[in-house]
């Protein structure tokens, strides 16, 4: 789980690339600054898969958003 520390660094670093590079997805992001994810995602098997390659190309950040919250330690 990421705790709320992390993700407002992550959040920063997110705003940071997405003004130099407008395509950069809020979900791809979130696997490349959170490589641990992605990891959990992939051992999860067809699922976890399934989901990780969601985040990683929705282009809708409502979406992405939703997804990644359920990473968060309240």
């Amino acid at each position: 789980m990421i705790s709320k520390e992390q993700y407002k660094e992550f959040e920063q670093h997110w705003i940071m690339e997405y003004m130099r590079n407008p395509d950069y997805r809020l979900g791809q992001a979130f696997l490349n600054y959170f490589p641990e994810i992605g990891k959990i995602y992939l051992d999860g098997g067809d699922h976890g898969a399934n989901e990780e390659y969601r985040l990683w190309n929705t282009k809708d950040s409502k979406e992405a958003n939703t997804i990644i919250q359920k990473w968060l330690n309240e």
